[in-house]
């Protein structure tokens, strides 16, 4: 759920081209004026593109300025924080464990996490892993985001204001995107796994896969070089944001 937990070193999009022998001639004559005119109409500084086609990369590039302002341009080794994508590699993580026989996805959080004590006893009782993943254990979308982006509280303190939090809905009646719920589905991975949820995406996805462009630790990316500012629009204008709160570090 935090700003920046961890870091890709593109997006990768798969197209599928019907060619199956050659480059086809839009990525060699139209891709590059295609990419930059989408940026200047987005207002994106700027953009790594990965096009992989049967297992193979067909084009690789990088476009505009790690931050609006300097003259670093962006390279297909560059950095960027890839934000809510990172809950897909929790849920990766959980579906990983599952399949190894340690978890089931239909365990209560309870069990997992006894410390994490909810206000509504009756929530508390009721939600299982499967519920966190889904968005569909009562919290309305971004509920309790401000105990994350607007304090300095580790996780231990959010989880515990956090849990006091009445959830707006009925659990399992509606979806209700839910930051705090994938915090609470990765804590449990640490008493499931025997390590914090990094040390696990590290070794069984990240390390295998010669990932070693992908940062998850906080001291790893606060030291990395040619990575990405973040920027936003304030006005119709794009200005450059002061860096995320670091993630706590895994004990």
């Amino acid at each position: 759920m935090n700003k920046r937990p961890f870091f890709l070193i593109c997006f990768v999009f798969l197209i599928n081209i019907v060619s199956a022998q050659s480059i086809p001639s839009f990525v060699k004559d139209s891709l590059d004026t295609y990419i930059i005119e989408s940026m200047q109409a987005w207002k994106i500084p700027g953009v790594a593109v990965c096009i992989v086609k049967d297992g193979k990369v067909i084009h690789q590039k990088g476009y505009g300025l790690t931050q609006l302002g300097n003259d670093e341009k962006v390279s297909e080794q560059t950095l960027f924080p890839i934000a809510s994508v990172s809950k897909q590699f929790i849920g990766a993580a959980l579906a990983t464990l599952e399949a190894q026989g340690k978890v089931s996805l239909d365990d209560k959080l309870e069990k997992w996490l006894p410390e994490f004590e909810m206000k509504d006893k009756d929530y508390q009782r009721q939600i299982i892993l499967a519920d966190l993943l889904s968005h569909r254990s009562g919290w309305k979308t971004f509920q309790g985001d401000l105990l994350n982006t607007e304090s300095s509280m580790d996780v231990p303190a959010m989880l515990q204001k956090f849990g006091q939090i009445t959830p707006a809905y009925p659990i399992r009646t509606r979806f209700g995107y839910s930051n705090f719920g994938y915090l609470l589905a990765g804590e449990t991975i640490k008493p499931i796994y025997g390590k914090d949820w990094r040390y696990f995406l590290q070794a069984t996805i990240f390390d295998p896969l010669n990932m070693r462009r992908t940062l998850i630790h906080a001291d790893a990316i606060n030291k990395a070089s040619d990575i990405v500012s973040d920027h936003t629009l304030k006005k119709n204008q794009v200005v450059v944001l002061p860096a995320g709160k670091p993630d706590p570090q895994p004990q």
